[in-house]
């Protein structure tokens, strides 16, 4: 007897469903100090990727809107060091709402330090969010250099999920 047998599974793929890349965004000021409660920016790379549909990015204020309502995941990693050098530091990066409603947050200890978090949100259509700076102090982002040797200091990608799962009437 099969467990996909319709007695057995409710829920079904739907064969409809939409995916895709909102976006791929790059960090790559070397030595870029985000105070804190500032905003991490993203400036834009030749690296980065604007696929699909259902998000905008603006470079220049670090501002995500959410153009098409529904599911997001976001994922991101980003490499940072002390303002002070050879400290150790603790950093705490909140993804959340423009008006501070936070959605997650991810950080680390260490000199110099990697963290990096990832999250699904259900969003409106009109919904703006932006990674800001909750250590207590300022930090300095730290680019690693990757293939053909560009160097990044922190990456985000968020891409949308929608009618993943839909039940059978």
């Amino acid at each position: 007897m099969s467990y996909f047998h319709e007695p057995h599974c409710p829920i079904t793929i739907d064969p409809t469903i939409q995916t895709g890349l909102g976006g791929t965004y790059n960090e790559r000021n070397t030595g870029a100090t985000v105070l804190e409660g500032g905003v991490i920016t993203f400036n834009s790379t030749t690296f980065d990727r604007k696929i699909g549909f259902g998000v905008s990015f603006n470079k220049t204020t670090g501002i995500i809107t959410i153009d098409k309502a529904g599911f997001y995941l976001f994922d991101w990693t980003f490499l940072a060091g002390a303002t002070d050098a050879g400290e150790p530091i603790g950093v705490l990066i909140a993804l959340e709402s423009t008006t501070g409603i936070p959605y997650a947050l991810s950080g680390n200890t260490g000199l110099p330090l990697s963290f990096s978090g990832s999250t699904l949100i259900e969003l409106p259509a009109g919904a703006t969010l932006q990674f800001v700076n909750r250590s207590g102090h300022s930090i300095t982002l730290v680019n690693v250099t990757g293939s053909g040797g560009l160097s990044f200091g922190g990456s985000l990608t968020v891409a949308r999920i929608e009618n993943v799962y839909s039940t059978k009437a």
